[in-house]
């Protein structure tokens, strides 16, 4: 999510609804890994970011419409073999799996602004989501709806991964899947050297995050 931020900010103080459509699994040779993220508004007239290049975001953004539309989570799957030749599907020939939602700060303006804080200070947290519900925990805070899941033992799960993992995952919990979506520190690229390449060379490592 961070690397759509500098654009979906604005959605966000603005009060746009969206949904996020999130990149759960992957096998190469898939252009875009676990992770990546398309942010689309309930009207499906605009979106930010990508999880397949090109090749299956038109039925992602019919899929974010109908789930804005109901609230519900959504799940597609794309692959050689997931339909008949005519249908939407990798040209690479990869698979991904992608999850489908609205933003978690619709339902919840606190967790909405703490996650804001958090991406423009470009700080370290983890966003999770199940059945609805949202909590975001950074360093030793936790906000959001966590008491609601706080029975499952959702939150202890979360913490072992926010100290142990860096990727964002998705995983099987009470019955239903919990993405826990790493939130990191962007990396560091030293440019030794003041030639004119490496002017463009800057400009790639930004739009790469």
């Amino acid at each position: 999510m961070q690397e759509i931020w500098p654009q979906l900010k604005h959605w966000v103080s603005d009060g746009v609804p969206f949904a996020v459509a999130t990149v759960v699994e992957a096998s190469r040779p898939s252009p875009r890994g676990v992770g990546s993220v398309l942010a689309v508004q309930s009207d499906g007239d605009a979106f930010i970011g990508s999880v397949s290049a090109g090749c299956v975001e038109s039925e992602v953004i019919e899929a974010a419409k109908a789930c804005m539309a109901d609230g519900e989570v959504r799940w597609l799957s794309f692959g050689p073999d997931s339909g008949f030749p005519w249908e939407v599907s990798l040209s690479c020939g990869g698979r991904i799996r992608v999850r489908i939602e609205p933003f978690a700060g619709l339902s919840d303006p606190d967790l909405g602004k703490q996650l804001s804080s958090l991406l423009d200070a470009q700080d370290r947290g983890l966003l999770v989501s199940h059945n609805g519900r949202h909590f975001l925990l950074e360093h030793d805070e936790i906000w959001g709806t966590e008491r609601s899941v706080d029975s499952t033992g959702l939150i202890e799960r979360a913490k072992e991964h926010y100290r142990t993992a860096e990727g964002t995952t998705e995983i099987e919990w009470d019955g239903a899947p919990a993405l826990l979506r790493v939130l990191s520190r962007p990396k560091r690229l030293f440019v030794v050297g003041a030639a004119h390449i490496a002017i463009h060379l800057v400009g790639f490592a930004q739009s790469l995050g």
